[in-house]
């Protein structure tokens, strides 16, 4: 498996096989709309038909869903998903904050994705 040591391996089935002869070029950075287990839950799914390579929570944990070596379905955008590394962020409604562990969190990951 490719991606950060750090990161809790989940393995969603919601990705291309490889990268389509694409090379990464680009992180995309998303904020989830919710919870990091929530959105864990719906990764897994097969049905939900989306994963994004990565998610960040509030307290710093993160979780990989897709190895950097495919393309995630995350950026409606088959060329995106597969020249990307995505990474989904925990907040986007309320009672949900951006927190100081989760900024720091993403960026350690930026820092090692792009290494």
């Amino acid at each position: 498996m490719t991606g950060a040591s750090f990161a809790k391996w989940r393995g969603s089935p919601n990705h291309y096989q490889g990268r389509n002869g694409l090379h990464v070029d680009h992180i995309t950075l998303h904020i989830m709309v919710g919870r990091l287990a929530g959105t864990d839950s719906c990764f897994m799914s097969s049905s939900f038909q989306a994963a994004s390579h990565y998610g960040v929570g509030g307290d710093g944990s993160v979780y990989q869903w897709v190895d950097e070596t495919q393309g995630s379905w995350a950026d409606a955008n088959w060329q995106s998903d597969c020249s990307g590394i995505t990474i989904e962020h925990e907040g986007g409604m309320g009672g949900i904050p951006v927190t100081d562990a989760e900024v720091e969190a993403s960026a350690r990951l930026c820092a090692d994705i792009a290494r």
